[in-house]
Parts: structure tokens; sequence; C-alpha cells
């Protein structure tokens, strides 16, 4: 055989038999855990498949944050963030889509096979949780002002919210943690919003927790999240507690119809596309700063 050529020629037989392996065997790369602890069975699962075939977003944002407890979770969240992993987004979604103190929870995508197709999407909540985390993406359709990086800029350092006598940087990354202050006004926000404009009718024009409805949407809940901070810019307010919030909404949606959602608008369009957002956009924002009668439903119609 070909080890026995290779000694023949000279070459001692340790290494005549390794060479022929070498050039014959074939070899698979292995993952090899030296470490037991169900954190790093988690990391390695997740770097490794993401790095093979990337995962939809619910699907990773749902493993990463509901496999661990957060005791579990502290010794590899560095790791995760630094192999690129959306870690801290990630746990922020999935508390709003498990928590019982969420409006959300049962109502987003999570990845896993028999998802509802009427259920908000993961990147969805994402963006709109971001709006309230990161103070960031608070722009009315059509419109360039972000409202709620004019609202961070301006009165976000005079709240109390965060503890005083803390510098603004470090005010903000308290802020923005995954369990930050900013997780209880968001939660707030939207259980407002859930009680005075949803109804749990999935069949009604304005249920919450179906996507066919007016309300419960990408575009209107985006819209209703940016023009809130819209109001507490140009009211020059900032938020001191929870109770803020409550009050603050109570102002903002003074006069407001409850059933504004509550109707066939009778659109006939896909919702997510520009000329819809806009519309959509224009007409609220119009009518919320002049309640005086609802908008006509052909208002809706691009």
């Amino acid at each position: 055989d070909l080890t026995t050529v290779e000694v023949d020629s000279g070459t001692e037989p340790d290494l005549a038999h390794r060479r022929v392996l070498e050039s014959k065997a074939r070899f698979l790369p292995i993952s090899l855990l030296l470490d037991s602890s169900p954190s790093e069975h988690v990391f390695q699962f997740v770097v490794v498949n993401q790095k093979a075939t990337p995962m939809q977003p619910a699907l990773l944002g749902t493993i990463v944050s509901t496999s661990l407890s957060k005791e579990e979770t502290e010794p590899v969240a560095d790791r995760l963030r630094r192999a690129g992993i959306p870690f801290d987004d990630s746990q922020a979604v999935a508390y709003m889509t498990r928590s019982s103190k969420s409006p959300f929870m049962g109502l987003v995508q999570t990845g896993i096979g028999g998802d509802a197709s009427n259920l908000l999407k993961w990147t969805v909540l994402k963006s709109l949780t971001s709006i309230f985390r990161e103070l960031k993406g608070g722009k009315i359709f059509g419109g360039t002002v972000d409202f709620a990086d004019v609202w961070r800029r301006k009165y976000f350092e005079s709240s109390d919210l965060v503890s005083a006598g803390t510098s603004l940087e470090e005010k903000y990354s308290i802020w923005k943690a995954p369990d930050g202050p900013w997780r209880d006004v968001a939660i707030r926000f939207f259980w407002e919003i859930r009680d005075r404009f949803g109804d749990d009718d999935q069949n009604a024009h304005n249920a919450w927790g179906s996507t066919t409805s007016n309300l419960y949407n990408k575009i209107h809940l985006t819209i209703l999240a940016a023009d809130y901070f819209q109001f507490l810019t140009e009211r020059k307010m900032t938020l001191n507690s929870i109770e803020d919030v409550n009050s603050t909404v109570q102002s903002w949606l003074e006069d407001v119809n409850n059933q504004y959602f509550n109707r066939d608008w009778r659109v006939g369009l896909k919702k997510d596309q520009r000329a819809v957002r806009e519309k959509w956009a224009k007409v609220w924002v119009e009518y919320r700063k002049d309640p005086e009668r609802l908008p006509r439903v052909e208002n809706y119609t691009p």
C-alpha cells in the first residue's frame, strides 16, 4: 500500500502513515465545547448557526433571550455582542413579547413554526421599541425631523426617570439598557394606546393584536409614537415619572375621538407603501391638532 511504498523509500513508518492519512482522509470541522454550562451551549449554537445560515431575527431573538435566565446570560452577553449578535435588541423585544406586563404579549411573531400571519413582525416591534429605547426613529412619515432625537437632545437630560447626578452619557446608557427606564415608558405608552383606541375583538376595524386592523400595524403604531414625541418636543415636556406618561398622553390626545381607528377605511391597498404611510400620517397629525370631527373615510386613500 501507499504506506509501505513510503517506508520502502526510507521514510519513518509513523511519518509515512501520517502523510498518507493527510493526503487521503477527509477533514471535517467540529465545534468542541470545553464548558458544559447552558450559557456556553447557547453561545456556541447561536454563533455557529448564525455564521453558516443567518436565522430570521425573530427566531434568533427568541433563542438568545429565552433559553437562559438573567444570571446564566451575563457570562456570555459581551461575547455575543462582540460576535455581532444583536443581543440587547433581542432581550428588549423578547421581554415585550413575553411579559404579562406588556400589551404585546403573545401578539408578535416568534420565528417558530405555527406563527399566525396577522401577528406583528418581530422587526416591527424592534423598530417601535427603538424609538423609546434609543430615542431615535421618531419621524412622521413624509417629514424629516426625528422628534424622539430632538426630545433626547433637549429634554432628556432633565428627566428624573434616570438617577440625577450622572452625566448625560451615563444617563443615556442607563436609559437604553434592555431593562432600562425606557421599557416602562414604552409599555405604559402602548397600554394607553391599546386601552383608548383598541378592541379585543379581532374582527373589529381597531382590533389590537391583528395587523389587518387600522391600529395594530407598523404604520400607525409608528405614527403614534413619533407624534407623541413631537407633542412632547413642541410643549417642551420632560418625563419625571411613569405617571407622567399617562398625563402627557392624556394631554396629547385631548378631545381625540376614541373611535378614530374603528371605521372601515376601505383602503384596499398594501399598508406599508410610501403613499399610504404619508397619507395616514398627514391625516392623523392634522386631526389630532384639530379634533373637531373625524376625517372622512375617503381621506385615507392616497
